[in-house]
């Protein structure tokens, strides 16, 4: 015990040697929380196109009762009819459209109105509740359409009447909670891949005391791959999870987001993913030997692993195929326990992904400390 406490003192001071390693801490954490507060205004309120291929008196009052219960945080936009809703969508430009197609009168006159489109990300609350709303609505219209038994007059001074009534319903603003959501997976995200990035660059002492020959002394000393290995995990350990407590603490009692999942859950899915990080950033260490391969390791899997599993782009954006590929990420667990949570589950719902994340740590710890091993026969 006494070996291992002074390796990893030993740790802690070559990591903090220079002014620049405090720099190299502080900044990860302010750029996240720089982020996190970006995401936070500009994922707030909800933009929805309207298409109108009808054009007729109904449709209009259509689209005019929808815009008459818009709250303070909604923002109409009239788009044209040739436009990419779903690139829209996709781009942030717009959050849901709709669309009311041609004939859309003629189908209301018979009481059995069907011709309109709500495009938005599948399985979303705002469409949910938009589809409601205009079936709502639509509803009122049908009716109207059968109390007209047919006479074109007739119909249009009522759709008109209707049009002019006053409101029956009463709006009130509610906290608006999806943007706090939002806005906390991306920054998941983003500390995420500094995670993984400070994880490495913590490992790397290793390849530092390569180079000036401690690491061949080290196990001359009466000092075992086991205990080296775990005097690193430790130190890096260690300065993630000082990491990851001060941007919690910043995001829930500084700037206030709701993340809708509760502080120790949350620690305990990013205390196991830099448990993952020190694994890979170990990992990497024990099976390259020159700086030149441990770039293009932290390129291709850092990189490209955070891009795949949600942390950079949001899951719903992501092809079908290259969601099947996450599943084989760390990353992927984190950001769906915390989708899970932020849905009202409880921790045994995240039992899976919490057992996945052990697992991978365990694994990669495993496989470094097994190439260690046979690095420490070799020099003894």
């Amino acid at each position: 015990m006494y070996v291992l406490w002074n390796l990893v003192k030993k740790n802690f001071k070559l990591l903090f040697l220079k002014k620049t390693s405090i720099i190299a801490f502080i900044v990860p954490v302010v750029f996240t929380l720089v982020c996190m507060q970006i995401g936070s205004m500009y994922s707030s309120g909800l933009k929805i196109g309207l298409i109108d291929k009808d054009n007729t008196l109904t449709s209009r009052a259509l689209i005019n009762s929808v815009k008459d219960l818009q709250g303070d945080k909604i923002k109409f936009v009239d788009a044209d009819k040739d436009t990419d809703l779903k690139a829209k969508i996709l781009q942030k430009d717009l959050d849901l459209a709709i669309t009311v197609d041609e004939g859309f009168e003629n189908s209301v006159k018979k009481g059995a109105a069907k011709e309109y489109e709500i495009t938005a990300i599948k399985g979303s609350n705002v469409q949910n509740f938009t589809k409601d709303l205009v079936n709502f609505q639509i509803k009122n219209l049908n009716d109207l359409g059968k109390a007209s038994l047919g006479n074109d007059v007739k119909f249009n001074e009522m759709v008109k009447s209707y049009s002019t009534q006053e409101d029956i319903v009463d709006l009130k603003s509610i906290k608006d909670v999806g943007s706090h959501y939002s806005a906390t997976k991306s920054t998941v995200g983003v500390l995420i891949f500094f995670l993984l990035i400070r994880a490495l660059a913590t490992s790397s002492l290793v390849k530092k005391e390569r180079e000036d020959n401690t690491y061949t002394r080290t196990f001359m000393a009466p000092v075992s791959s086991v205990q080296y290995l775990g005097a690193n995990i430790i130190a890096n350990a260690v300065i993630l999870v000082i990491q990851i407590l001060v941007v919690q603490i910043a995001m829930q009692y500084i700037l206030k987001l709701d993340t809708g999942v509760s502080f120790g859950l949350m620690f305990l899915l990013l205390f196991l993913i830099s448990l993952v990080a020190v694994g890979i950033g170990t990992l990497c260490i024990a099976l390259f030997k020159d700086e030149q391969s441990i770039s293009i390791f932290m390129n291709l899997i850092i990189m490209g692993t955070c891009m795949i599993s949600g942390c950079f782009v949001p899951e719903e954006m992501l092809p079908n195929k290259v969601k099947m590929v996450a599943l084989f990420t760390p990353q992927k667990w984190v950001m769906d326990g915390i989708s899970k949570l932020q849905l009202g589950m409880t921790i045994n719902d995240i039992a899976l992904n919490i057992i996945i994340l052990i697992a991978f740590a365990v694994a990669l710890f495993m496989i470094a400390a097994f190439k260690m091993k046979i690095s420490e026969k070799e020099y003894n």
